[in-house]
């Protein structure tokens, strides 16, 4: 494990900078107080266009954000964020228009800016520490362990075939039955497929978890022998699990992909209950199916497994495993005769 130290900078900050790769970063920190991150454009400070980001700052007990060294456009209570004797961890996620900072296993930020006229355009971001402050640092990209359960990579492709069904398409089709065969999926108007994909990439026709301007998509990946519903949020790099309490992203993952146009619709359930025509869209290592369930967290929908034995849906949301014991059960509503072979 790579530990960095901070020296105390005083009252003149001097960032160490590491590129930012993604639009997210983790990091733990150990410090009394004024743990600092910097924003910027390039290796360096841009004094014109960057953020800074003050963590237990005005003598320890408050955080914030200051945008070009001289606005404070965020600023909060937080009383004993930092830990002089233990790590603390954080996530920082930036987008073109939002900055948000929270702390580790917590999904909501406690930090957050938005502006959807200036873009904000971050290449690295830099640390120190300050105001009589020495620091210790890890960051998640040299080390994951401390942070998440070890990620498992994709050695197989999967495909999602539909279970033939009757010769004509009712509201009511019972479950439909979604088995991951090791192969090459290939789009074509008889299948409804999990399709292979990487660092944000996408496949023709997804099946949309959100609607809007920048909606998500239902998504899949393997861990630890199971086969996980989970999400692409807009603007990131990884579809998202959740897995034993913690939101793991994974660089390689599926999408849903829906090339015969057949019907779906999002049915409200509870308790672990499923309607008829809901999803098998994966199982876990013990057999047990998991069907494609969604719920708002902190205001975003977001896609997960509805995990039946349990009674709840799990979703991954900013590092955290959610669960809810109410949601709503991706559901195929009618199918095109072409699904069904009548041309």
């Amino acid at each position: 494990m790579s530990v960095h130290q901070s020296p105390n900078c005083g009252g003149n900050r001097v960032y160490v900078f590491r590129p930012l790769n993604g639009q997210t970063f983790r990091f733990r920190v150990k410090a009394p107080n004024d743990a600092n991150i910097c924003l910027s454009g390039a290796a360096a400070e841009v004094p014109h266009h960057m953020f800074e980001i003050f963590l237990g700052g005005w003598g320890g007990g408050e955080s914030g954000i200051r945008r070009n060294k001289k606005d404070d456009v965020c600023k909060v209570k937080t009383p004993n964020i930092l830990n002089a004797n233990e790590f603390m961890g954080f996530w920082v996620v930036v987008t073109n228009s939002a900055i948000k900072i929270g702390r580790e296993r917590e999904s909501k930020p406690f930090l957050t800016f938005s502006d959807a006229i200036a873009p904000i355009r971050v290449t690295h971001y830099g640390y120190c520490t300050a105001y009589g402050a020495r620091g210790s640092w890890i960051f998640a990209d040299e080390d994951p362990t401390p942070f998440e359960p070890e990620s498992v990579m994709i050695n197989q492709l999967g495909r999602l075939q539909l279970t033939r069904q009757p010769q004509r398409p009712s509201p009511a089709l019972g479950f439909v039955t979604v088995q991951p065969n090791i192969a090459t999926p290939v789009c074509n108007s008889g299948t409804l497929q999990w399709i292979p994909c990487r660092n944000g990439s996408k496949c023709a026709a997804p099946v949309p978890a959100t609607v809007g301007r920048n909606p998500s998509y239902v998504a899949a990946a393997h861990h630890q022998g199971e086969f996980i519903p989970g999400v692409l949020l807009p603007d990131t790099n990884a579809c998202y699990i959740s897995w034993g309490g913690t939101s793991i992203a994974k660089p390689n993952y599926f999408l849903l992909s829906n090339p015969g146009g057949a019907n779906f619709t999002w049915q409200s359930a509870k308790q672990g209950n499923v309607p008829m025509g809901a999803l098998e869209g994966g199982y876990t290592v013990n057999g047990e199916k998991l069907f494609i369930g969604r719920f708002s967290v902190s205001g975003t929908v977001v896609s997960g497994k509805v995990h039946c034995s349990h009674k709840v849906c799990y979703v991954p949301y900013w590092g955290s495993e959610n669960k809810s014991a109410v949601y709503e059960v991706l559901c195929l509503q009618t199918v095109p005769f072409s699904f069904l072979g009548v041309q």
